[in-house]
Order: C-alpha cells, then structure tokens, then sequence
C-alpha cells in the first residue's frame, strides 16, 4: 500500500500544473479482531431428582405400586389411631369377677355411680344383696360373657334364685318362691362399668 501511495504522487508530478503537497500518512495497525469464544458454562453441581422417563417402565410401575401401598397403610394407620377400638367384654368380665373375689373397694373401682347406682345405696345394701355371702354370689362367679344379653355395647344378665316353703335354694322347677337381681354393664369412657344393681323378690 506505501508503494501504491508513491507511484500516485510521482505521476501528479509529471502530469504538470500546481505542485500539491501530498501529504503521506499511515494507518495506524488495524486493532486485531479476537476470534469468537464461547460462553463459558459453570461446572454443573447440582444434583437433580431422576425424572423416571428413562427408567425401565416396569422398574417405576412397580416403584409407584410400592408407594402406593405405602400411603395406604400409613393412612390405615393413622386411621386406628384416631379411632380407639370398642371396649371388649370379654376381657372386662373376669377382671370384675376377681374384684368380686377380692370385695367391695375393688367393686367400686369397676363402678360407676349415678341415679341408677347411687354409692350410699351400694355401700349399705346393693353390694352385699349382689356380692354378698348370700346365693347370688356365687351365680354371678360362675357367669360367662355368653350369659349377658346385649343391648348395643351393654351388657345385662338377670340372675334368679328359687326357695323352697323352709326357705332353702332349690332348682326353678321345685321353688315355690324366687327372688332375683339384674346387672348392667355398659361403656363410660372407654371401659366397661357397672352401672346398674336391680334386686328384686
């Protein structure tokens, strides 16, 4: 390009005419291009959760069936817990049988007292009408949970006692007197109590 620039001037000057002044300058060195770079990409550290889509199918069926089931049975679970079973008779009634063993204290903690069974009417004469040395009380001992009729969660048995005409104990068939008490058993709270003491005779 410096040649070229000098050859220019020279034929100016044989050309004749005005003798102009040329003035010759330089470019200054072209600013060099950078080759194109690509963005640089931070190192990937997080880990994500698999998707499943390029899993085996039957590996995430089975993976889902699992987790499936696993919901179910911790809702089932939960379920029991929130809903306390219903008391259960038959595990009630011999421990109330070895407090009649035991006597009227250990009665009165399977009790619950109330207009049906008041506690100066139990203390005084129910416990021992039931309970007491007299016939009854041995009936009651030799009862079952299949003896008791059910009225829903209730429990309820009428025990009889024949007499003859001398006043002793005697089959149904051969008493010409009979005397009786009724039972009652139901749920307070979440136990079975005895509720009711019904004599009659």
């Amino acid at each position: 390009m410096r040649a070229s620039v000098l050859l220019l001037a020279v034929l100016l000057g044989a050309c004749g005419g005005e003798r102009r002044q040329v003035e010759i300058t330089e470019a200054e060195d072209p600013v060099p291009v950078r080759p194109a770079t690509r963005p640089s990409i931070a190192p990937l550290d997080t880990v994500y959760a698999d998707s499943g889509l390029f899993v085996d199918p039957s590996l995430r069926l089975d993976s889902l069936r699992a987790d499936s089931l696993r919901r179910d049975s911790l809702r089932q679970d939960s379920l029991a817990r929130a809903v306390p079973a219903d008391p259960d008779f038959r595990t009630f009634w011999p421990e109330f049988r070895r407090a009649v063993e035991s006597g009227p204290d250990a009665v009165r903690q399977l009790a619950s007292f109330s207009g049906r069974l008041g506690e100066a009417a139990f203390d005084e004469w129910l416990h021992d009408a039931a309970f007491g040395d007299g016939p009854f009380r041995s009936r009651v001992l030799a009862l079952t949970p299949r003896d008791f009729e059910r009225d829903g969660t209730a429990r309820e048995v009428l025990i009889l006692i024949g007499y003859n005409a001398d006043g002793d104990v005697v089959p149904e068939d051969e008493a010409e007197t009979e005397s009786s008490v009724s039972l009652r058993f139901e749920v307070v709270g979440d136990a079975y109590r005895l509720v009711e003491i019904s004599p009659a005779g």
